[in-house]
């Protein structure tokens, strides 16, 4: 790839034109995976349509808590492919360190993951490291309808705010469920009895509200099935 000494290319369209160039050559090589330029540019993607259905946007500095893997890669060429500003996390630092970051960093998110092979539970060091004045969290979810073709013709989106406790409270529901405290209720979303979460449930008010669009679109789209 040739970049003349005057031309500014953004991070993320340097990753697309590599992978238009070479899109099987290997872009990384880490201990039990390697990964092509055009495997790495779909993930890139992938995690720049993830961010946005998190409500990142342009500007927005964006924290990457991850180990040296294909993943962390991937967050910051996505970051950069709708303008976010990725602050890369060293994955060594303690709790201690991670709060100086959060608290000078002026992040909008931290973003890390269970699912790496890694002897550190790093959202376990953010929930420590995060002070109790920034420690405001949220459920969201997206759905997408789209049509035969693949066009998107309807999204929705629904969130439940909320703030991390310290300490656990509750036994029903799973993952952050007992650590979510829903200020308005008073309770954590793993107190909530199944009646109480139903109504406010992103998942569940998300497709309520898809489905209430559903005959806006049935006579330009055709039939449309909810699965």
């Amino acid at each position: 790839m040739i970049i003349a000494p005057d031309e500014l290319v953004p991070l993320g369209d340097l990753l697309d034109r590599r992978a238009r160039e070479l899109p099987d050559a290997t872009a990384l090589v880490f201990a039990d995976e390697r990964v092509t330029y055009a495997e790495l540019a779909a993930r890139a993607d992938t995690a720049a349509r993830s961010m946005v259905g998190l409500g990142v946007q342009r500007g927005d500095t964006i924290g990457i808590l991850l180990p040296s893997v294909a993943a962390f890669v991937a967050l910051m060429f996505g970051a950069a492919k709708i303008g976010a500003i990725p602050v890369l996390m060293n994955a060594r630092f303690k709790a201690q360190e991670l709060r100086h970051v959060i608290g000078n960093g002026d992040l909008t998110m931290v973003l890390t993951s269970t699912s790496v092979a890694a002897a550190v539970d790093f959202p376990a060091l953010l929930l420590e490291a995060v002070p109790d004045a920034a420690r405001a969290a949220r459920f969201v979810c997206v759905l997408a309808l789209s049509d035969e073709a693949g066009n998107i013709v309807l999204t929705a989106r629904d969130t439940v705010e909320g703030r991390l406790l310290r300490a656990a409270c509750g036994t029903n529901g799973f993952g952050y469920d007992p650590l979510f405290l829903i200020d308005a209720l008073g309770k954590t979303t793993a107190e909530l009895e199944p009646d109480e979460k139903h109504a406010v449930s992103h998942r569940g008010n998300a497709m309520r509200r898809l489905k209430a669009m559903l005959p806006d679109v049935s006579t330009s789209v055709g039939t449309v099935a909810v699965l």
